[in-house]
Parts: structure tokens; C-alpha cells; sequence
């Protein structure tokens, strides 16, 4: 496998990570909109989901560094 290929494949993981991270921050935050319209009840469920959701970028973002500092090692053994 060509080194750009390997690069390549990181790049493409990288994106894909990254908007699934944004697709979670989209709806945390349509979430915290809609949390003080709502009754207590309503209100529990959304927290738990919220905390769910954030959860969730944590681990992307945890994913995304790794994946970031396997592409940059990637990149500097191009042509070295």
C-alpha cells in the first residue's frame, strides 16, 4: 500500500468522525433549546439524552486525536 493511500484512509476517517461529532453537537444543542419548554418529566428525559449525546462527542473527540496523530505520522513519512 502506497503511503498516500494509508494517509488517504486516515483523512477519510478523520471526516468521517468529525461529522458524526458534529451531527451530535447539532442535536445536543436543539436539545438544550428545547429543555426549558418543557415539564420536569420531559425535562429528565432530555437530560439523559443530552448527557448521552455528550457522552458520545467525548469518545469522537478522544477517537479524533488519535486518528489525527496517526495521519500526521503518516504524512511526515511521505517521501522520507
Amino acid at each position: 500500500m502506497k503511503s498516500t493511500d494509508v494517509l488517504d484512509a486516515y483523512l477519510w476517517d478523520l471526516r468521517a468522525h468529525a461529522e458524526s461529532k458534529l451531527r451530535c453537537l447539532t442535536r445536543v444543542q436543539q436539545m438544550v433549546n428545547d429543555y426549558g419548554r418543557k415539564n420536569a418529566d420531559a425535562r429528565g428525559d432530555l437530560r439523559t439524552k443530552i448527557l448521552a449525546d455528550l457522552t458520545d462527542v467525548v469518545t469522537i473527540t478522544m477517537t479524533m486525536s488519535t486518528i489525527s496523530r496517526q495521519a500526521l505520522d503518516a504524512a511526515r513519512a511521505l517521501d522520507a
